[in-house]
């Protein structure tokens, strides 16, 4: 459009000197003004296109944030269907009921994937209104808390196991370190 203006304004001012020899005025003075109109009209096309180009692109952003929420959200359902702790039978350990625990008590317990891989520990518990536990945010990956990342974990997912010989209580995930690693990071509420 730029071009468009500058040759535009060359032309102009090359037509003007050619009409001011022939010593034509009147004519000079009407090709200026209609010059000086398509010029305007030319102004006025490009703000159009610039305000049609900003339209476009918040509309892009707003597709592309709305792919993006769907991409996470699918992740973290495909996630979701990988940690099934129904499955979970660990050989030494007793499953515990979900909900006899107090959430207090969830807070800083080790997380295991069903190999028995240490994955990390509860950070944090998130409740729903009646006070149940609806997930727990796991701090997985880093060495000594630096370069950690939280993950959040339905907790339906979770299985709680204690041991036969003991009275300590584990969390079992049907998930290694590593898938929970690409969940996307838990930001807090």
């Amino acid at each position: 459009m730029k071009r468009f203006l500058t040759t535009t304004s060359i032309v102009l001012v090359m037509s003007a000197s050619a009409y001011a020899e022939s010593s034509n005025v009147e004519e000079v003075g009407k090709n200026l003004e209609e010059a000086a109109e398509a010029a305007g009209d030319a102004l006025s096309n490009t703000a159009q296109d610039i305000k049609n180009a900003a339209q476009n692109t918040a509309e892009d952003v707003d597709q592309a944030a709305e792919a993006t929420g769907e991409y996470i959200s699918e992740k973290a359902g495909q996630m979701a269907d990988a940690v099934d702790p129904t499955t979970i039978d660990i050989e030494g350990y007793v499953p515990v009921a979900q909900g006899t625990i107090p959430a207090e008590d969830l807070t800083g317990m080790r997380v295991y994937d069903v190999s028995q891989e240490w994955i990390g520990e509860i950070e944090e518990v998130v409740v729903d209104m009646d006070g149940s536990v609806d997930g727990a945010v796991i701090g997985v990956g880093g060495f000594l808390g630096l370069g950690e990342k939280d993950v959040l974990i339905d907790f339906s997912r979770v299985s709680l196991m204690r041991e036969v010989d003991g009275d300590t209580t584990y969390a079992f995930v049907h998930a290694d370190k590593e898938m929970l690693k690409d969940m996307p990071a838990y930001e807090g509420s």
